[in-house]
């Protein structure tokens, strides 16, 4: 009698072994192999006859991402980057401009903003302040601009607006492009000799494009392009056209007609 319990219960057991190995070897089926190669699908779902299975789900286009804009008001808004989707077609104006809240209020930003989108430019502007402008921030835009040039914007189509450290970053890119088709307006942006603002003592300025330079004769520490490169005992390879005009340095801070002219001629030409 103790023996057939014993040979029952040894029975049991290895049916029960049986059915979990079972449904571990389909668990394991259902994820399919595990090589570092395959990907895991599904496990084939039980349809019954004359059942008809779903359609796969349709995968979405993904739309181009528009960039956060840093302003917008009612003509438009002016962006912190490219968008994904360049359209060759359209001209596009990159503002630098310095602080924003210390040398440059947020109403004169949101003024000068208007006009610019109102020309029908893109406009592209990340505000930081003096320091921000590093060499990491410049090769960021000037990796944007080449961005536009690949995608078969013409270098004309493309400006370039720098105030204050601003301008010295536009100048600064100006040297890095080399390309004599792209346009740079310069309020304000190039250190005098002796001023108080100097570039960095391993930065050499050599820039080359159409450059509009435009100051004021009573800014202490800003003045001619022209001037700044004789200094600097290097001859001027851009075709520079300068203008002076019986100002300061807050000939930036609003759309002054002096520099606000050429923008338009260049949204127009």
């Amino acid at each position: 009698m103790r023996e057939r319990i014993v040979l029952l219960a040894l029975t049991f057991i290895q049916a029960i072994s049986l059915s979990f190995s079972t449904r571990g070897d389909d668990v394991f089926k259902s994820f399919g192999s595990f090589d570092g190669k395959s990907t895991i699908k599904a496990a084939p779902a039980n349809v019954p006859n004359g059942a008809k299975t779903a359609k796969p789900a349709k995968m979405r286009q993904a739309k181009p991402v528009t960039p956060i804009p840093a302003w917008a008001g009612d003509h438009g808004a002016v962006f912190k980057s490219l968008p994904t989707q360049i359209l060759p077609h359209k001209k596009y104006l990159f503002y630098l401009v310095g602080d924003i809240g210390e040398g440059m209020t947020a109403q004169e930003f949101s003024r000068i903003s208007e006009e610019l989108v109102k020309l029908g430019f893109l406009v592209i502007c990340n505000p930081v302040r003096n320091s921000g402008y590093t060499k990491r921030y410049i090769d960021g835009i000037s990796a944007e601009v080449k961005s536009l040039l690949t995608a078969g914007v013409p270098a004309k189509n493309i400006v370039l607006l720098g105030y204050s450290c601003g301008g010295m970053a536009a100048l600064q890119i100006a040297t890095e492009q080399n390309n004599p088709g792209l346009n740079y307006i310069i309020i304000a942006g190039t250190p005098k000799k002796g001023g108080r603002v100097r570039f960095p003592q391993d930065v050499k300025i050599d820039p080359v494009g159409m450059i509009w330079n435009i100051y004021g004769k009573k800014d202490r520490d800003f003045g001619s392009l022209r001037e700044f490169m004789r200094s600097e005992s290097i001859s001027l390879r851009a075709l520079c056209r300068e203008t002076r005009v019986d100002k300061g340095h807050e000939i930036g801070r609003s759309p002054d007609k002096n520099w606000m002219s050429v923008v338009n001629q260049l949204a127009t030409q």
